[in-house]
C-alpha cells in the first residue's frame, strides 16, 4: 500500500483525556513493548532522555511491572541471561533477561561479543543502570512525566497504572498505542480511568515504516516543557 495513512484529508483525532495534553511534559519515556515508541519519539523530537527500555523487546507487561516494582534490581544480571537469537537489522545478539522476560535487541554487537561470552556485559549493564536511575529519579522528582507503551490490553494497562500510581510522585500520563487489524485511523477507546489514554492504530506489515503519519498525528499533540 503506497503512502500509508496520509494526514491530508483526514480530521485529526484529539486525545480524549485532558491530563495527557493539558500541559507540557518535562520528559517522556518508553515502556516498550519494543523499540517503536523510542524510535517515534526520537523522530519527532520528543525523546529528550534515553530510557532503559528504549531498545528492548518487552512484550510481557508483567515483566515491566516486576522491573518497576523492584526498582530495576538485578536488571540484566548475568545469572539470568541467555542469548536467544541474532538481530540482522542491528548486527547484534538478542539477549534474553529471563527474570524480567525481555530481550536486548541492540546492545551486544556480534563483532565485540560472542553469544556465549557477552564480553561487553559490564558496559551494557552500566549504561542500562544509568538510564534506569535517571528514569527512577525523574519519576520521583518531575512534576509532569509521560510514559508510552504499545500493544497492551486494557487490563494490563490498569495493572501498569497501579505501579505508576505508587512510583510517580508528580503528575503522569500513560499513553497506550495498540496495532489492530481493520482499524484505518486513530481510534480513542475512552479509557475509564484517569491518567491513561488507550488508542488503536492500523495494524501494518512494517510498523516501523508504514505508520509514521499516524504517529506524527498522535505525538504532535504532546507538548514538552522548554
Amino acid at each position: 500500500m503506497p503512502e500509508h495513512h496520509k494526514l491530508k484529508g483526514r480530521r485529526m483525532v484529539r486525545l480524549d483525556l485532558q491530563v495527557l495534553t493539558a500541559a507540557p511534559y518535562q520528559v517522556v519515556y518508553s515502556l516498550g513493548s519494543n523499540c517503536l515508541p523510542a524510535t517515534e519519539l526520537h523522530r519527532v523530537g520528543l525523546r529528550k532522555a534515553s530510557g532503559p527500555l528504549d531498545w528492548m523487546y518487552a512484550p510481557d507487561v508483567w515483566g515491566v511491572i516486576d522491573l518497576l516494582n523492584s526498582d530495576f534490581n538485578d536488571f540484566f544480571e548475568r545469572s539470568h541471561l541467555e542469548a536467544s537469537g541474532y538481530n540482522k537489522a542491528s548486527g547484534c545478539h538478542q539477549v534474553l533477561d529471563r527474570k524480567y522476560r525481555m530481550v536486548s535487541m541492540h546492545d551486544f554487537d556480534a563483532i565485540q561479543n560472542t553469544a556465549g561470552g557477552l564480553e561487553n556485559l559490564q558496559a551494557v549493564r552500566e549504561k542500562l543502570m544509568r538510564r534506569a536511575t535517571r528514569m527512577l529519579d525523574d519519576m520521583r522528582e518531575m512534576d509532569r512525566i509521560l510514559f508510552i507503551r504499545t500493544d497492551t490490553t486494557m487490563q494490563e494497562a490498569i495493572e501498569l497504572r497501579k505501579v505508576l500510581e505508587r512510583k510517580v510522585h508528580g503528575t503522569y500520563g500513560l499513553l497506550i498505542v495498540n496495532h489492530v487489524k481493520h482499524v484505518h485511523a486513530v481510534k480513542d477507546l475512552q479509557f475509564p480511568l484517569s491518567s491513561v489514554s488507550l488508542l488503536e492504530i492500523p495494524y501494518v506489515n512494517d510498523e516501523f515504516k508504514e505508520n509514521t503519519a499516524i504517529w506524527t498525528e498522535v505525538l504532535s499533540q504532546i507538548q514538552m516543557a522548554v
